[in-house]
Parts: structure tokens; C-alpha cells; sequence
């Protein structure tokens, strides 16, 4: 298990309080990425980063890593509140608070790009602040989670999570271009989901890859960057030594200017694929997808 004096530096101010990796190889005044992780129900900082060893990947490649604290006061399940209109604003809430943590990390060193993902409840909550913050990131990564505005009542969350959003996945990106407009950012986004999701069904990730198309094409209004087919310019089918089989479905515009995954996991649960059983949901016979997501986030 991770040791938090050994790995973490340890903050709270009044938006809440976050740990963050710094790896050993970083040098003071060195610009440097910055990845936000946000942990699913019942987790914290501790057991996501164990989880998903992004640690692991953030020393290889020489990027800090924040993980917000979701506190049980706010939701004794230390959900994220992905299903609360009042959360899904920007400059309100949670997106708020996160997005406060992050401006705290940038004082205190020099980030030269910033990504953001989460796992389910995380994973949600990760797409509404990478949705209504474009202008701050360079990539969204969604593992197990749902569209924006995929419900905004608690009673809609159940319906959301076992039978999908009951809203048409356009009018949601639709909804979302109407927010975020004005900044005129297309968002790469790399999605994650496992054929056997229980918790979160996997039609939710179909959805969410529908709305982001539907997004990315309304910031294209003008025909610049062509147009993003609903259908993947590429599929390919790969598989884990004596782990599972997944397949990657590639979605891009015709310049290449915005870039779109669908990871596939055959027979993989709500979990993190790759990553250590010493942590929760995850499975270590699936891809990594701590390094899939930083080889896709680096590559834009």
C-alpha cells in the first residue's frame, strides 16, 4: 500500500482538501503536466491512487498527480455529486471546489497542461468539470462513468445508472454547447467501460461518446475541422496476455484536429482496468488504463 508520508504532500483550505503526488524525479520550477483524479463511492485518495497506480505512471513520465478528497460530510458514501443540478455548473459546487484545488496546485508550481478523470461517481463528475471547464484541459478521461446531465435528481441517478440516460444523447451534447460555447474548446475524451458493468451500464459510455461528437461538432459550426462521423475511423481489436480481450474504437475529425476513444473490455465488471488488487474495483486483467490514458492525452 501506498504510505502517505512517503508519496503524498497533504492540503485542505476552506474548498475542501486534497493529497498530492509529486514524483522524485521532478525539479522546482519545471513546467510539468498535472493529472486530477477524483475517487468512486466508498474510496478516497489513498485507495484510488493504489487502484489505479497512476502514481506509477506519473513517475515514468514526470507529471504530478492531484487527488481531491470527496469529505463524508458532503455524502456519507464520499460520492461525487454527479447526479445534483446544483453540481453541474461551472463557478458552482463541486466543479467549483475541484477547479479551486487545481488553481491551489498552480500556485504552488508550474503546470504546463492539465487532464482530468475519475472512476464511476469520480468518472462523472471528472466529464462535468472537464465539460464545463474547456478552457482549462487538455483531455477528459471517463472510466465507468456517465454523459453530462445524464440525471439531475437522485431518483434519475438509478435510472441513469442501471438503464442508461433517459435523455437523447444529442440534445445532452446539445445542452452542454450551450455552456461552453463561448470558449470554443474541443476536449479530447478517452472512455473506458466494461461489457459486464453492473453498477453503470455500458450504454452509458455509447451515449457519452454521442454527445461528445454532437458537442464537438457544434463547436465546428464553420466547417473548419470537418465533420466527426458517428461511426469510428478505426477499430482495433487487441487482448492482455492471459488477461481479457478489448477493443478501441476511434472517432476524429477529418484534420485530426479532435481526437475520440471508446475502450471496449470484454467481460470486465465496474472496475479500473489494469491496475493492483490492493486497491478497490479493479482488474488487473484488463489493460492499463492509467498508461492508455496518458499515451492517448499525450499524443493530442
Amino acid at each position: 500500500m501506498i504510505k502517505a508520508e512517503e508519496s503524498f504532500e497533504e492540503y485542505e483550505f476552506k474548498q475542501g482538501s486534497y493529497y498530492l503526488y509529486v514524483p522524485p524525479n521532478n525539479r522546482p520550477h519545471e513546467k510539468s503536466p498535472l493529472m486530477v483524479v477524483l475517487h468512486g463511492c466508498t474510496q478516497n485518495p489513498f485507495i484510488i491512487a493504489t487502484a489505479t497506480e497512476m502514481n506509477d505512471t506519473a513517475r515514468q513520465n514526470n507529471f504530478l498527480v492531484l487527488y481531491p478528497d470527496q469529505a463524508r460530510s458532503e455524502d456519507v458514501g464520499k460520492c461525487w455529486s454527479w447526479h445534483d443540478a446544483a453540481h453541474q455548473e461551472r463557478g458552482k459546487g463541486e466543479p467549483h471546489k475541484i477547479v479551486s484545488m487545481i488553481n491551489s496546485v498552480r500556485e504552488k508550481y508550474e503546470i504546463s497542461h492539465i487532464y482530468i478523470t475519475g472512476l464511476s461517481a469520480g468518472a462523472a463528475m471528472a466529464l462535468i468539470v472537464g465539460g464545463v471547464y474547456p478552457d482549462l484541459f487538455s483531455g477528459i478521461g471517463v472510466v465507468g462513468g456517465l454523459p453530462y446531465k445524464a440525471a439531475q435528481t437522485k431518483a434519475e441517478r438509478a435510472l441513469a445508472m442501471i438503464n442508461g440516460p433517459q435523455h437523447d444523447a444529442e440534445k445532452m451534447g446539445e445542452l452542454l454547447y450551450e455552456k461552453t460555447a463561448m470558449y470554443h474548446k474541443k476536449v479530447p475524451l478517452i472512455v473506458f467501460h466494461g461489457t459486464y458493468d453492473r453498477f453503470v451500464h455500458p450504454i452509458n459510455a455509447n451515449k457519452l461518446i454521442k454527445q461528445w461528437i454532437t458537442l464537438c461538432n457544434l463547436m465546428n459550426k464553420n466547417g473548419k475541422d470537418g465533420t466527426i462521423p458517428s461511426t469510428p475511423v478505426r477499430t482495433d481489436k487487441r487482448s492482455v496476455p492471459l488477461g481479457k480481450t478489448y477493443k478501441i474504437d476511434e472517432y476524429e475529425s477529418p484534420d485530426k484536429s479532435i481526437k475520440i476513444q471508446h475502450v471496449t473490455i470484454n467481460g470486465m465488471l465496474h472496475s479500473w482496468p489494469g491496475g493492483s488488487v490492493k486497491g478497490t474495483f479493479t482488474d488487473p486483467l484488463a489493460p492499463s488504463a492509467s498508461e492508455m490514458m496518458w499515451q492517448f492525452f499525450n499524443q493530442q
